[in-house]
This record gives C-alpha cells, sequence and structure tokens, in this order.
C-alpha cells in the first residue's frame, strides 16, 4: 500500500537499479530525496551566504514541495529541523508552517494515496496531553498572548503543536515506506549542525562565515552552535549521536557503518564542546542503550565497560569543563559550580511545591519559571522536563505523559529487532536527556527522536523490494519478530 502511495506521488516504480540495491529505497523515495536535498541546501547555504533571494526562493520551494509531495516535504523538515531556521517565514515560524504545509498536503493528497491510519495508544495520549495543555493556555489565548508573560505561553505552545503535527505526519508518511531516506536526511542534519558548532571552535578564523547559521546566545564561553543555549546543543547533538550508532550496529553495508562512524564521531565532538554534563550522561545512557538491546553477551560487555568508562570519563570531562570555564580547577570554580549545580535543583525541587499548591492540574502550562519566582531561594530555572510537568500539570498531566512513555516502551517491545532496537536506544536517549532539559518545549531538539521513534512505529524495517528481495544496506541479520 505505502509502495503504492509513493509510486503515484512521485511516478511509476520501475525494476530495482543499482541505487535501488544500495540504498535499500524505491525510485519514488529517491525522487523525494533528490528534490528535498537541494532544497535543504539551498536553505542553509542562502542563510549561510547571506543571499537572500536564494534563501526566499529555497524556502517558498520547501513549502510547495510540502503541499505537493508530502514525503519530500517531511525529509526537509527532518534535515532543516536541528538548524536555525530562516528568518524570512513569520510567526509562528519556518518549523510550524512547514509541519502544517505536509499535514496539509496529506489531506489534499487523500483521495489519491486513501492511506489506512490507525490511531494507536501513544498518538492518543499525545493528543490527550496537547487537549489538556490548550485548556491550559486558553486564557492566554484569548488575550491575544498580549503581556510578554502570556507571549512565553504562547512559543511554549506552539512547540508542542508543532511537535506533535510532526509526529502525526512522520507516522502518516513513513507507514509501510523505507525509514531510512528520512533517518539519513535526519542524521545529516544534525550533522550539519554540529559542524556549524565545530568548525568556530577548531578555526576561529571561519567563525564569521557561520554567523548567520549560528544560534544567539548571551554565555560566550560555550558552543552553542544552531541552538541559544550550550545545553540544548548538547543534548539534541546526544540523541542524534545515539541515533547514528543504533543505525550503525544494524547495518551490514561497510560503507554504511563507516559513514555513521564518521557522523557518529562529528556528533560527539558537539557533546564535548558544549561542556554540557547533561548532554555527556544523555549519550552514555542513549549508547548503553544500544549495547543492551544487540543481545545478552553484547549488553553485559556495554554495561561493564559503560560503567568502567563512566568513572573515568565523567569526572575527566567535569574537571575539563572547569578548566574551559574559570581557568585552573581551583577552589572557587568549584565553589562556583557546585552553586550552579544547588540552584539548578532548588529550581527542579520547586516543581513539588507547585504540585502541592495544586495537585489535580498543576499551576498551569508554561507557568513555572513564573511560579518558582514566588517561591523563596529560587533562582534558576528546573532544567528538567519531569518536574516542569508535575508542577505546571498536576497528577493529569504527569499521568498522561508517563501513559506515554509506558505505551511507547511496551508498542516497541513488540516490533521486529532493528526498530526494536533502534527505537528503544533513541527512547532512552529522549529520556535521560528530559531529566536536563525540558525537550519537549523545543521542536529545534525535540524533532530528531520524534522522527526516528514514528519510524520505529510505521515504517517497514525491511527493505524489501516487489519481488521478496532484500536489499536494505541496514538490513538486519536476523527478521524474527515480524514487521511493524
Amino acid at each position: 500500500m505505502a509502495t503504492q502511495v509513493g509510486s503515484r506521488a512521485f511516478g511509476p516504480t520501475r525494476s530495482p537499479d543499482r541505487t535501488t540495491r544500495t540504498f535499500g529505497t524505491t525510485r519514488p523515495e529517491q525522487q523525494a530525496l533528490l528534490v528535498a536535498g537541494p532544497i535543504a541546501a539551498g536553505i542553509v547555504l542562502g542563510m549561510a551566504a547571506g543571499i537572500t533571494p536564494l534563501t526566499l526562493l529555497a524556502t517558498m520551494g520547501a513549502l510547495a514541495t510540502a503541499l505537493i509531495a508530502p514525503y519530500a516535504g517531511l525529509a526537509v523538515l527532518a534535515f532543516m529541523s536541528p538548524l536555525v531556521a530562516p528568518s524570512l517565514i513569520p510567526a509562528p515560524g519556518f518549523a510550524s508552517v512547514l509541519v502544517g504545509a505536509i499535514l496539509l498536503g496529506c489531506i489534499y493528497r487523500l483521495p489519491i494515496d486513501r492511506p489506512r491510519l490507525r490511531a494507536g495508544a501513544p498518538i492518543l495520549l499525545m493528543a490527550a496531553i496537547v487537549l489538556f495543555v490548550t485548556v491550559q493556555q486558553l486564557p492566554e489565548m484569548l488575550a491575544g498572548y498580549a503581556s510578554a508573560a502570556d507571549h512565553a505561553v504562547g512559543y511554549l505552545y506552539i512547540q508542542i503543536l508543532t511537535g506533535f503535527g510532526g509526529i502525526v505526519a512522520a507516522i502518516w508518511l513513513m507507514s509501510g515506506r523505507s525509514p531510512y531516506p528520512i533517518l539519513a536526511m535526519a542524521i545529516a542534519g544534525a550533522v550539519t549542525a554540529a559542524l556549524i558548532a565545530l568548525v568556530p571552535a577548531v578555526a576561529p578564523m571561519l567563525a564569521g562565515a557561520l554567523a548567520n547559521v549560528s544560534g544567539k546566545s548571551v554565555d560566550l564561553s560555550r558552543a552553542v552552535g544552531t541552538f541559544g543555549n550550550p545545553n540544548f546543543m548538547g543534548g539534541s547533538a546526544a540523541i542524534s549521536l545515539v541515533a547514528a550508532t543504533s543505525l550503525m550496529a544494524i547495518a551490514e553495508s561497510r560503507r554504511v557503518r563507516v559513514l555513521l562512524l564518521v557522523c557518529a564521531i562529528l556528533l560527539g565532538g558537539a557533546v564535548i564542546i558544549s561542556l554540557s554534563r547533561g548532554a555527556l550522561v544523555t549519550a552514555v545512557v542513549g549508547l548503553v542503550a544500544v549495547g543492551l538491546t544487540r543481545g545478552r553477551r553484547t549488553a553485559i560487555a556495554v554495561v561493564v565497560v559503560g560503567l568502567a568508562g563512566a568513572l573515568v570519563i565523567i569526572p575527566a570531562f567535569v574537571e575539563w569543563r572547569l578548566v574551559s570555564l574559570f581557568g585552573p580547577a581551583s577552589a572557587t570554580a568549584i565553589q562556583q559550580t557546585a552553586e550552579s549545580d544547588a540552584n539548578r535543583l532548588t529550581g527542579a525541587l520547586a516543581g513539588v511545591s507547585m504540585f502541592l499548591s495544586s495537585p489535580i492540574v498543576g499551576v498551569g502550562f508554561g507557568h513555572y519559571l513564573a511560579a518558582a519566582r514566588e517561591i523563596p531561594g529560587v533562582f534558576a530555572s528546573a532544567h528538567n522536563w519531569y518536574t516542569y510537568v508535575l508542577g505546571e500539570q498536576g497528577i493529569v498531566g504527569t499521568v498522561l505523559f508517563v501513559s506515554v512513555l509506558a505505551t511507547v516502551a511496551l508498542r516497541l517491545r513488540s516490533l521486529s529487532s532493528r526498530p526494536r532496537s533502534v527505537g528503544f536506544s533513541v527512547l532512552a536517549a529522549f529520556s535521560a536527556a528530559c531529566l536536563f532539559l525540558e525537550v519537549p518545549t523545543s521542536f529545534q531538539t525535540f524533532a530528531i527522536p520524534a522522527i526516528v521513534l514514528a519510524a520505529a512505529f510505521a515504517a517497514d524495517w525491511s527493505s524489501r523490494l516487489a519481488d521478496g528481495t532484500e536489499v536494505g544496506p541496514l538490513a538486519a541479520t536476523s527478521t524474527a519478530g515480524g514487521h511493524p
């Protein structure tokens, strides 16, 4: 069914050619990438060089492509999600408008494609979260997001809506298709974001050439790459590192493994220069999860090596971070770090106080910072999504969010080995990142794990052609467990 949909969207299916045998994709998927690749490259190059006509042309091309060929639009979204968005699109911004165009394109094509859509438990629970959040922020919406605080609530709400829309679009369009073209675009975008962070760190004289595609931050002592915050940059790179490594673990092609290894190294470099301890923990948790999904012997080896490595790597990283931020690791530097950690802990625990004050529905979506300021001794935000949900949305929101994680994990268990391995690894990294960041309210950070998990649920990981020949370079050695 999905192959037929793709054929109608991009032309007739033909016999397998060399590219199909190498990359495990059908001709329509190749044609989609041939459209999406130049468009994404045009946006990035136009922004980097300050060529506004090129940026505008490529941006309009992305939106038009999303309407006409939504699968190609999803490929553009996968690549662009961790990068700086073109400012030519006014609020709600490029990502939100592109997601809307993709969904609209899917609706336009309903009479042609006739997809068989199923709303599983994770999607229904996420829809319930979006509905609950919508009700919570209605006062600010009805007021037109007039004040600065209301505007902040509106921004976070748009991020949530964009993330949910991206998940729906990804599941819709990857259903029955090979996941590798979209995942390749996502990894390529993440590596591009990593290079934008790494190049100025390695060659400062080139920083000016990347100024237009780099994030703006008041923290000049740490790399932010395409983000405005080094912690989010590091967290995004860490999740993408885990995604690349998990794909490398199931790849059969040596060329693909080498390419993914290079990607993983570059993404690991971005994690390191972010100087984010949370990003390092996220990467370690995700990489251990990759090992745990590869079999019992591999799991035992990974756990032993991971624990031993963590005891060495994390302390060394912390010391290097102190030297990078404060100079020699003096008592004063250590004290400043301890005070920063204490402020973060206090900010996180503020969520418990908010929960106790309003345990059923919380203090309201987007109100965490305002409510925290009313608590004596709180000087920092939570940097923790779980306490955000607890404080802002109370028992209702917490139960919904935990239910989403539980149903996603249970659904992954029922999948075949490849999507189960990749999905569990990325889910572990995402869950760890949420301990240090408010990931779901940053589409730039949330998009890649959402796309990977959507691919795990909906895509056809067997990469089989019409004649039943298994051709995918990422094909696993075992197909036990059936297909998603």
